[in-house]
């Protein structure tokens, strides 16, 4: 897998360690976990770097020392319900709880290198919104060599990354700079082969929104196959 983080963002001798897969939403026995990734040629060791969810608090957890990850290989933390350590063999269980927990609803998960010294200027993560229950959000790179995490469809935590969830419905069609101001619009697109609901359907008034012209659809839409809303 490329490395795709420009060498001259990394500090000169801190290797790239990526934040790979995130498990955000689950039930139990299902628990959540986080998936780091060494692209590099050489084991890295890890021991004293930090996972956070909060990038304005970066030093909320500190990797146990000798907490190494083989060349090309993938760690995996779970989290801990019970506090029982024969639970999770990678990590303490203070690792989830009292260090920090992931919102189902939305969260941000960044590692950073440091050393003994303290931190030394590498970061790597996300930050993530609601996610379905059993769904993981995984790493992706793009044309444009640009890393992107979107929900997976299906969850490879200890192995390389499946493709992700294709969308049912997308956003066809903009114009936000109109000759007349008021015909700003947002076509969407269903190019599933079934009905999409726009609302739960387990709770009607939760509808649908797009983000951005913060337009929440009313109660009871839906879009057929192939169909569009403008």
């Amino acid at each position: 897998m490329a490395i795709q983080i420009p060498r001259w963002l990394v500090p000169d001798g801190v290797p790239i360690v990526y934040v790979n897969e995130v498990l955000t939403h689950t039930d139990w026995p299902q628990v959540d976990a986080i998936e780091l990734f060494n692209p590099n040629a050489q084991a890295v060791d890890i021991g004293g770097w930090y996972l956070t969810d909060d990038p304005g608090t970066p030093t909320k957890y500190r990797l146990p020392n000798n907490t190494s990850i083989p060349a090309n290989a993938y760690l995996v933390i779970l989290e801990d319900n019970d506090g029982d350590p024969a639970n999770n063999a990678s990590l303490p269980p203070e690792f989830f709880g009292s260090a920090f927990s992931l919102s189902s609803t939305g969260d941000e998960i960044y590692l950073y290198s440091a050393d003994s010294r303290g931190l030394t200027g590498f970061r790597n993560g996300f930050g993530f919104r609601g996610a379905a229950n059993g769904v993981s959000f995984s790493r992706l790179t793009n044309s444009a060599g640009e890393d992107r995490y979107a929900a997976s469809s299906s969850n490879t935590l200890g192995s390389a990354n499946a493709d992700p969830v294709m969308p049912e419905i997308v956003i066809s069609e903009i114009m936000y700079h109109p000759q007349d101001p008021t015909a700003e619009y947002v076509e969407i697109w269903n190019v599933s082969g079934r009905t999409v609901l726009l609302y739960d359907q387990a709770n009607p008034l939760n509808t649908w929104r797009l983000d951005g012209m913060n337009f929440d659809f009313p109660a009871g839409e839906s879009l057929a196959p192939g169909e569009v809303a403008l």
